[in-house]
């Protein structure tokens, strides 16, 4: 190879490390920012006041730009441990929604770095301490599932959030928990709990079971009792009518004997007066047949009769 030669390499090595960098600061002299984000130009250390906003923007070549986003954020932390007051630990997930402000981005960069640094250090450093000063106010674990109580710890987190975040240009639009867990000494004693409430359930359920039986069985002896108090009452009813019946026939059969006996009285009497008055004149017939003609020496009378008979010796004999 001779020299001409190797001075057409040369030309041409240069001509392509020429091209190479044009073209590296070309596609480095401009740069695009999406939506929801901006970037932030930094040059041999030294941070750019003012961040690139959603565009098409020439810039240095040689710089570095770092992005930030200045969307809503949406930062999750799972088995987030909650103490309380019975010195019990619960765990939670926990969410926070927070977004920087565009215009905070090179200071951000500035006094804490990048966007990981900022997450890392002022959103989810600070609820260890949070955390623990909301379990103060929940007195037993369980207390966790209460709604009230859950919403007294994200607001005690949220503004523990607000003021430690606000000298930063954030903003906290809300903190959240979700799927708690008690402790397990806690969560056994409940689940023992429960069985015994559903046993007690269980129970409660036989007894107004047979509460039901019972009563049926009551209301069956009471209608059993009424109806045979309403037969025996029938029962009585027919006898005591039965019984007026019976007196009312005696004591008509007792007024039509009665009226018997008198009426048979007046005849007895009657037949007594006929048959006394017929013996008397019987009497008088064979005193009449014997009377010799002599005055009577003695005088009788028979039954009512007024009138005396004279006794004419009819056993005498001449």
């Amino acid at each position: 190879m001779d020299f001409d030669d190797k001075k057409q390499l040369v030309k041409i090595g240069l001509g392509a490390v020429i091209l190479l960098l044009l073209v590296f600061i070309i596609f480095n002299s401009f740069t695009v920012v999406n939506s929801g984000t901006v970037k932030v130009v930094k040059l041999f250390g030294t941070v750019a006041e003012t961040p690139l906003k959603e565009g098409f923007h020439i810039i240095n070549p040689i710089s570095d730009l770092v992005t930030f986003n200045v969307k809503e954020i949406t930062t999750q932390i799972n088995d987030v441990s909650i103490p309380a007051q019975d010195k019990f630990n619960s765990s939670a997930d926990l969410t926070i929604r927070w977004s920087l402000k565009s215009d905070e981005a090179p200071r951000i960069l500035t006094i804490l770095g990048p966007m990981s640094v900022l997450e890392r250090d002022i959103i989810i450093r600070p609820l260890i301490s949070l955390i623990k000063e909301a379990g103060r106010s929940i007195k037993v674990s369980q207390d966790l599932y209460l709604e009230t109580t859950q919403k007294i710890v994200e607001a005690h987190i949220l503004n523990g959030l607000i003021e430690e975040t606000s000298k930063y240009g954030i903003t906290i639009h809300g903190v959240y928990l979700a799927n708690i867990e008690l402790d397990k000494v806690i969560k056994d004693a409940i689940t023992n709990t429960k069985k015994l409430q559903e046993q007690e359930e269980q129970q409660k359920s036989i007894l107004a079971t047979k509460t039901i039986d019972l009563q049926r069985t009551v209301r069956e002896a009471e209608a059993a009792r009424d109806a045979e108090k309403a037969n025996a009452e029938s029962i009585r009813i027919k006898a005591d009518s039965e019984l007026y019946r019976a007196e009312k026939e005696a004591e008509a059969l007792l007024i039509r004997k009665t009226k018997e006996a008198e009426a048979n009285k007046k005849i007895s009497q009657t037949l007594d007066q006929n048959i006394i008055r017929m013996e008397e004149l019987r009497v008088r017939m064979k005193q009449a047949e014997r009377w010799n003609g002599n005055v009577p020496q003695h005088l009788t009378s028979f039954g009512n009769t007024q009138s005396p008979v004279p006794l004419y010796h009819i056993y005498d004999q001449k």
